[in-house]
């Protein structure tokens, strides 16, 4: 008797299903959706944020710069963990005409 297969599934994701299964099991019982939301960023006026987080990571880091004519004021990097980012968002401060 032959192995009983999923027909909606190409042979080559079945092989990746498990690994994908296990990766989410996991990720829920680490890090319930409800408990561990860092999937929002604090914005800054006057300057952008970009993801730094490693894939495979349960800490969020996210690197802030500012526009030109704006200095960072704070940690340029901050990190969350557990819905609990490790310090507030910086801030764009204009610098003053003649610096």
């Amino acid at each position: 008797m032959a192995p009983l297969r999923l027909c909606a599934m190409a042979p080559k994701s079945q092989s990746t299903f498990p690994a994908l299964y296990l990766f989410g099991v996991l990720t829920l019982l680490l890090c319930p959706s409800g408990l561990c939301d860092c999937r929002i960023f604090p914005s800054i006026a006057h300057g952008s944020h970009k993801d730094m987080s490693s894939f495979f990571s349960y800490t969020t880091v996210v690197q802030y710069e500012c526009d030109e004519g704006y200095v960072l004021v704070g940690e340029s990097k901050i990190t969350c963990r557990n819905s609990h980012w490790s310090s507030p968002a910086p801030e764009c401060k204009g610098i003053p005409d003649g610096l």
